[in-house]
């Protein structure tokens, strides 16, 4: 309103707040008449023996029907948790059948916790089913379970799983994965849907960051999707890559760390990838026989790769 380039009416912020809060209220109304009809669905099923909608209604909060020995969950954070499992087009568009579906799955994912045993949080090693969903829906709160989540080194194992089954999914929430440095690095497989990795703060080690950004550079990774599409369609545009975007300000301390850790990594090219004078690091042979050193160390260097070996057997044979 204040903006006198798209709007030339009265400024009244009233009558904004009044429209708002009036817009917000009819929201809710038909958002609590929508969920108290999935809940009578819900319960229809449950009275036609279906155990998985037996289980879904008994824990159900504010069910007057619950027996007693189930814990009640609320059903925004769980119905939270279950969006984040189907594609985000179709959020708040829940059936009876979709529900319980995926409420049926959780559980199942939930029960099969294999590395349970080994958390010291978990009493003898053994977490009930009820436990199991109050520790899963301890991480939705409001949206914080849609769009984007962080995942840290306090991120209960089983939750780690669900969020990396929900976000190889294509179209499923979250889309976005904030990883601390430590958790990303290893056994974190991102690759299914993602070929994305932004650094917001990189590590002094290149072979770290090399781990990290093998998040998305995986066996049937996206990418690798891509890529095949790509050299089946014979089109003649840029073919997909794997894209890293590091956040670095120039002039500052992260400025610093990127510059060794390019130095860094141009060292551990040399160790491991035979590329001992990298392209770029041309000082000292601007001279003709600069030059034909450097061509002589380059042609001189062994080359491991596969074609390299293929072609030299091809000779020889």
């Amino acid at each position: 309103m204040r903006d006198k380039r798209i709007w030339s009416g009265k400024v009244c912020l009233e009558g904004v707040e009044g429209l708002l809060s009036e817009r917000a209220e009819a929201n809710e109304r038909r958002r609590q008449r929508g969920l108290d009809r999935l809940h009578d669905d819900v319960v229809l099923r449950a009275e036609a023996e279906d155990p998985d909608a037996i289980l879904l209604r008994d824990r159900w909060r504010g069910a007057d029907h619950a027996k007693g020995t189930a814990r009640q969950l609320d059903i925004g954070p769980l119905l939270e948790a279950l969006e984040g499992r189907r594609p985000h087009g179709e959020a708040n568009s829940w059936t009876c059948d979709d529900l319980i579906a995926q409420f049926s799955e959780l559980v199942a994912e939930l029960t099969d916790d294999e590395e349970e045993a080994a958390d010291p949080a978990v009493p003898q090693g053994h977490l009930s089913l009820d436990e199991r969903l109050e520790r899963h829906l301890s991480a939705y709160s409001g949206r914080e379970g849609r769009f984007a989540r962080v995942m840290t080194g306090n991120t209960q194992a089983q939750t780690r799983r669900n969020l990396q089954t929900a976000f190889n999914r294509e179209g499923a929430w979250p889309m976005v994965i904030v990883s601390q440095s430590q958790v990303g690095r290893e056994g974190l497989n991102l690759h299914e849907a993602c070929r994305v990795v932004v650094l917001l703060h990189s590590e002094w080690n290149p072979a770290i960051v090399e781990q990290q950004i093998g998040r998305v550079d995986r066996k049937n990774s996206l990418w690798e999707k891509r890529m095949q599409d790509w050299k089946a369609s014979g089109e003649e545009g840029p073919m997909p890559t794997i894209r890293i975007h590091p956040i670095v300000v120039r002039g500052t301390y992260d400025d610093h760390n990127w510059q060794v850790l390019e130095a860094r990594w141009k060292a551990l090219r040399g160790q491991l990838h035979g590329e001992v004078i990298p392209g770029d690091d041309l000082s000292g042979a601007s001279t003709g026989h600069g030059i034909d050193l450097l061509a002589r160390v380059r042609k001189s260097t062994p080359d491991f790769s596969p074609i390299r070996a293929r072609q030299e057997r091809l000779k020889t044979g």
